[in-house]
């Protein structure tokens, strides 16, 4: 089974788990209780990115979500590390000594976000792949079972997004008389990161004689899938729609010459930015709204597109930022993305995986 057998546990830098694109992924290989002074070669970690489908809108599953064991793309592969304990060739385990091999791994900038949704989501986990006592064997590899999240590079101002934003909409009265009712909607800007407070400023102007309910906000999560490569038969939806926050305003009188304003101010989540990165995820798309409405006996809607960066903090609050990102990303799906990589049932954060074609020594499985 080699060296890997002996390693005891994996200790992360940031425990949160939750890095944006560009930085580093640092941290430490326990190993303990080796018999023999061992040498592990060509040490070095790979983070691996996995887009999946969700088959969950089959015609004949009803109210269950499985994973789709069909429909999955290893999309992308990292393997720039590196390991700050032993030489180029090598790295050494002392026998019956408890030994600490560090490493750095760089993500990619380009890297797009974790995401976990309804149709289809991306997960990212680390794999350690080395050979075990001599540079000819067969490479082993040790699966890391916690999840990476990451979130994706991007600037935080864009392009037809910086402009204040002002529109009306109008509804006219078919019954004559010249009845109007005006839904008017103001924003300093368009663009925002997570954790910001965002404002907005809303009148609504009723010429009719008839009340016309309350003024409804919603911020909206957009996100599309591109599974067209993918056999796919059953899948029924390629859209989905979440509502990240709703908030219901003031309530109109009838008219005529009423006159309601609604100011207001909410905080951005802390979701995934706008295309989940910076060069964005072929096969999952992102985008953000706010919504407007007011409904009751007219049809007033303003639809106000809106463009979310990746926060910047300082090291001493990264902690807590990084946590906020992980209450909302670490969602259900979590356990279930999980179950995918395989059935191991060990409570360990890490387990012994199967290589194919590992190089010289050929395939093997390490159990």
């Amino acid at each position: 089974m080699g060296t890997f057998k002996y390693m005891k546990s994996i200790s992360f830098e940031r425990p949160s788990l939750v890095f944006t694109a560009g930085e580093s992924i640092k941290g430490n290989l326990i190993f303990d209780g080796a018999p023999t002074t061992s040498k592990i070669f060509d040490l070095h970690l790979i983070l691996t990115g996995v887009v999946r489908q969700s088959n969950s809108y089959r015609p004949y599953v009803e109210n269950k979500r499985h994973l789709s064991d069909y429909s999955y793309n290893i999309l992308q592969t990292y393997s720039k590390c590196r390991v700050t304990k032993g030489t180029e060739d090598a790295v050494t385990i002392p026998a019956k000594t408890r030994t600490e091999v560090g490493f750095e791994l760089d993500i990619p900038e380009s890297l797009w976000s974790t995401f976990l949704g309804g149709l289809g989501y991306t997960v990212y986990r680390i794999i350690i792949i080395g050979r075990p006592n001599s540079a000819i064997f067969a490479k082993e590899g040790v699966l890391c079972h916690k999840e990476i999240v990451i979130i994706g590079l991007v600037n935080s101002i864009r392009d037809g997004f910086v402009d204040e934003f002002n529109e009306t909409k109008v509804f006219t009265s078919k019954s004559g008389g010249n009845q109007t009712a005006k839904l008017s909607v103001h924003l300093d800007k368009m663009c925002a990161t997570p954790g910001d407070m965002f404002s907005f400023r809303v009148k609504v102007e009723n010429g009719l004689k008839l009340p016309l309910g309350a003024i409804k906000m919603v911020f909206q999560q957009n996100v599309t899938y591109d599974f067209s490569g993918m056999p796919s038969l059953f899948l029924q939806k390629d859209k989905e729609v979440n509502f990240l926050v709703q908030k219901e305003g003031p309530t109109i009188p009838p008219g005529p010459g009423r006159t309601v304003p609604w100011n207001w101010s909410f905080q951005i989540p802390h979701t995934v930015p706008s295309e989940m990165g910076a060069e964005g995820c072929p096969l999952i798309k992102v985008s953000y709204c706010i919504l407007f409405i007011v409904a009751k006996f007219v049809n007033l809607k303003v639809t106000v597109p809106i463009h979310l960066g990746t926060p910047t903090s300082d090291e001493s609050e990264w902690e807590e930022l990084s946590l906020e990102y992980g209450k909302l990303l670490k969602r259900s799906l979590s356990s279930q993305s999980l179950a995918a990589w395989g059935d191991d049932k060990s409570e360990s954060c890490w387990s012994l995986l199967e290589l194919e074609g590992a190089g010289e020594g050929g395939s093997r499985q390490v159990t």
